[in-house]
């Protein structure tokens, strides 16, 4: 009898970018993030090895190269990005939060200002430590610039954990680091300085922009929340089915967007898998900082075995790899990792490549079935039962073997009816009534109506373990 070893793979997968076009494209559909650091030129950043994720954004991106400064100081460019002039007036000019208050509630947007006091720039800012500068400036505030004609008091807000939710973004954020975050002032002595998110303890001011950025930007479209309060509470756990989860360490905890620590140890103790996916969801393909790339895919596995989880398996962010990634993981202790495609990439169950052998072809380089995207900017669009059912099928009458399947974000209108046009419109994405579907006609194998006969569901260590 066949035997078909069906991974049902729920992974965590972050590319979403502010300032590039690509990026924000793919993290929500219809949306725009614009995050401002400043007083380092393009040329300060380009290949600089204190700036790893920038550049990494910057090669899997589109630069907007012919974006520019336009005048001295900090406020005439914030003025500049948002009404086109340089100076305040009275009453304050035409700007783009005023536009979008005009649209009566079609469209809609939050200025998100790390350290501020209150809304709208009420209060008194702390220092950054060791200095006498402040964290927080109005003079990077457009908003409150134009407070006289904006919805400034509701929509101008401190960056936190309680006004910030990457999961459920507004058309348009505006968000502002504070003033060590943001690359403008150093901390005195040596000190950290503080984010919103706990504490970034870069050295240099182009380290701790893209400490702040690494840290901020994935969150963005990484919801693997949603994978454990709907993937696993609402279907896997249901059908006593298990999967590999694979989670970037760097946002458990931290992130809205993402799990817990105490999630990710329950989903454990219940016989899921977890793998690991770098600390920060960083791209180790054409790797142009090794000891960044070491640190990213070692210290991820660290960060889960002291957490009582010792991982043997790794998924490449964005699905991206080469032979000095491949080595890379090897070397972090892993025995296996996932790439993303070469599985029927002609057609929903039409090959050429009918699903991966066993033994893997490749163990550090594990295929999936492919995922199409379609559209200008391209979308993996929602994930359909119809075509998961035909992977299966075309595997199961070509000699059988292993097919991988790969989730994103799993979506509910109502159970996570706030989150669910952001959801449904983010990068390959399944409604839950879909991965519901499919898990019954798992199930169900052999039976009519079900999977082929001999179809198992395991996760991806028990299927390189067993075969």
């Amino acid at each position: 009898m066949r035997k078909l070893g069906l991974i049902v793979s729920c992974l965590l997968l972050a590319i979403g970018m502010a300032g590039i076009m690509q990026g924000v494209g793919k993290a929500q559909t219809g949306k725009l993030v614009v995050i401002v650091e400043e007083n380092e030129s393009y040329g300060n950043i380009v290949g600089n090895s204190q700036a790893p994720y920038l550049n990494q954004l910057i090669a899997n991106g589109e630069p907007f190269t012919n974006y520019t400064g336009v005048a001295d100081g900090s406020n005439p460019n914030y003025l500049a990005m948002t009404s086109g002039l340089t100076s305040v007036k009275s009453p304050p000019p035409k700007n783009i939060f005023q536009a979008i208050d005009g649209t009566g509630g079609s469209l809609t947007w939050k200025e998100f200002m790390e350290s501020e006091p209150g809304n709208c720039a009420n209060g008194n800012s702390a220092n950054i430590p060791g200095t006498n500068v402040a964290l927080y400036t109005a003079d990077h505030d457009p908003a409150y610039s134009y407070q006289g004609n904006t919805t400034c008091n509701a929509n101008d807000v401190p960056m936190n954990s309680s006004t910030f939710n990457p999961a459920n973004l507004p058309s348009l954020s505006y968000i502002v680091p504070n003033e060590c975050d943001d690359m403008h002032t150093l901390p005195g002595s040596g000190q950290a300085c503080p984010a919103y998110y706990g504490s970034n303890s870069g050295t240099t001011l182009i380290g701790l922009g893209d400490n702040w950025l690494s840290k901020v930007v994935p969150s963005f479209d990484d919801g693997d929340y949603n994978q454990y309060t709907l993937g696993w509470v609402h279907a896997l756990q249901p059908h006593n089915m298990t999967g590999t989860f694979f989670v970037n360490t760097g946002n458990l905890s931290s992130n809205p967007a993402s799990m817990t620590w105490a999630e990710v140890t329950a989903l454990s103790n219940a016989g899921n898998e977890i793998g690991s996916h770098t600390v920060d969801h960083y791209n180790i393909q054409g790797c142009t900082n090794q000891q960044t790339c070491i640190n990213e895919v070692c210290q991820d596995r660290q960060n889960l075995i002291s957490h009582g989880i010792t991982p043997v398996n790794f998924a490449y962010p964005f699905g991206a790899y080469d032979a000095n990634a491949e080595s890379i993981v090897k070397n972090c202790g892993f025995t296996a990792a996932r790439t993303a495609g070469g599985v029927d990439v002609s057609s929903p169950g039409g090959g050429p490549v009918y699903a991966e052998t066993f033994p893997p072809k490749d163990p550090l380089a594990i295929r999936t079935v492919y995922q199409a995207p379609t559209g200008n900017p391209s979308n993996v669009p929602p994930l359909q039962l119809s075509d998961m059912q035909a992977a299966v099928n075309g595997a199961a009458t070509h000699g059988g073997g292993w097919i991988v399947l790969t989730f994103h974000q799993i979506c509910d209108q109502t159970l996570d009816p706030s989150n669910y046009s952001s959801c449904i419109a983010d990068w390959g994405p399944v409604e839950l009534s879909t991965l519901n579907a499919l898990l019954d006609w798992l199930q169900n194998a052999g039976q009519p109506g079900g999977a082929p006969a001999g179809t198992v569901v395991k996760t991806m260590a028990q299927a390189l373990n067993g075969g």
